[in-house]
Formats: C-alpha cells, structure tokens, sequence
C-alpha cells in the first residue's frame, strides 16, 4: 500500500544520507526510460539512491534496475519530485564506471528491455561498459 511506498522511500533517503556522511556520494545525470516504474518521473528518478545489480555481467543486457517498481494503475510518482542527479550503488564489478561498488559515470541511462517492464529482471543499465 501507499504507507509502505513511503516507508520504503524513507529507508532508501536514509541509506544516502548515510553514503553521504561517508563521504562516498557520488551523483550521476540518470535518464530513466522505464516508464512502468513507480519511480519514473517524465524520465527521471524520484529516488536519491537506485542499486544496479549484474555482478557478473559482461553486457547491458546482463544488468538490471534492481530499484526497479511497478506502477499501480493511476499511480504517479512516489517520493517527492523527480530529480536528475542519482547516486548509483553498482555491483557489476566488470563496469568501466564502477569503483568500490559505486557507479562512477556522469551520465547513466536506464531502460526496458521490453515495452512493458513488469520486474527489475527486465530492465537494464544501458551505460554499462565492460573493462
């Protein structure tokens, strides 16, 4: 329910003020064309801090959103207002762009690998570039 989407965003708020009292914060300019996503905002992410997954992946194809939610039918955006600047927690060790699990590019591009994304299996990090 909508209770739980605010709980899970303030958890998710919460673990990048953490990553930012760390003094590991790093945002990067992410395009999201997900639009399924309950965190699509006119192609931007409404969430401060997404995790990107493919710890094996030597393709895009092999990544995924795992921040990834389904809209609700009539649903809108989540949390707050879409914002381009998303730090990227990253654990395709294989990427150009990672560095200790962090996504290190300026610009980051999320897509579908279908029209209708119904799970974060189904999307993937097009900006990922293997070393």
């Amino acid at each position: 329910g909508h209770s739980f989407g605010k709980r899970l965003c303030a958890a998710m708020q919460k673990h990048a003020t953490a990553k930012r009292k760390e003094g590991v914060f790093r945002m990067a300019y992410l395009a999201c064309e997900v639009n399924a996503c309950a965190h699509n905002g006119q192609g931007l992410c409404n969430l401060s801090d997404i995790q990107v997954e493919g710890a094996g992946a030597c393709v895009c194809g092999q990544t995924c959103c795992h921040s990834f939610s389904p809209k609700s039918a009539g649903q809108n955006s989540r949390c707050g207002g879409s914002q381009p600047l998303t730090n990227i927690d990253c654990d395709a060790a294989r990427c150009q762009y990672n560095e200790n699990g962090l996504c290190r590019a300026e610009r980051v591009r999320v897509s579908g690998c279908k029209d209708h994304v119904c799970s974060s299996q189904e999307t993937e990090c097009c900006t990922f570039t293997c070393r």
